[in-house]
């Protein structure tokens, strides 16, 4: 395949992205092959040295904004027919809802997980706060021949900061796996609409 008939590929299979955005694809892909044939390879190994038309829009696709791909989708929708949008409007007060409900849903699970995570935050702060209030009061007791109760306010302090630290590497590394669950829930929104498109394509 030559450069010509790759960038064409690639170009069908961004149908629909804002014009800005696949001539910057096509240029980077287009300088690419150049600087291969100019390192001394021939046009059709250049080419294929950058792999599959397909493989190579898809890529560019899942590197997309979301809303990019969902305006994307949106005007491939624009050509549908006549009977087809009729059906669309006449139908959706049944699937408008329906697709209200379950954004909502969605948006109050991740708030309300994100609500459980601040509260550990909070906690780990409060307790902190603790520690140190207690650490303080140590040397007041202490002053004041309390060593019983200031020793005691001290071992509480720092039992209670340690407890803490331990529940700011928990919390720490579960906010982590749950940042890394909405990315990869992301990129499986992302890869539905992508993959959609290259059956279309």
């Amino acid at each position: 395949m030559n450069k010509e008939k790759f960038l064409s590929a690639i170009e069908a299979r961004l149908n629909g992205l804002p014009l800005g955005d696949t001539k910057k694809a096509l240029d980077y892909y287009s300088e690419l092959i150049e600087d291969r044939m100019e390192e001394g390879m021939s046009e059709n190994e250049a080419v294929a040295s950058l792999g599959n038309p397909d493989e190579v829009a898809n890529q560019i696709l899942m590197d997309m904004p979301l809303q990019k791909l969902v305006g994307k989708k949106v005007k491939q929708r624009r050509s549908l027919g006549v009977l087809a949008t009729v059906l669309l409007i006449i139908s959706s007060p049944m699937w408008v809802p329906l697709v209200l409900a379950a954004l909502i849903v969605v948006a109050a699970v991740i708030i309300s997980i994100f609500s459980i995570f601040i509260a550990f935050y909070a906690a780990v702060i409060s307790m902190g706060a603790v520690s140190l209030a207690g650490i303080a009061t140590f040397p007041i007791l202490l002053v004041h021949g309390n060593i019983g109760p200031s020793l005691f306010m001290l071992s509480a302090a720092f039992i209670i900061a340690g407890a803490a630290i331990f529940m700011l590497i928990g919390v720490n590394r579960l906010t982590l796996l749950f940042i890394k669950l909405l990315k990869l829930i992301f990129v499986g929104i992302k890869s539905l609409i992508v993959g959609k498109g290259s059956e279309k394509a």
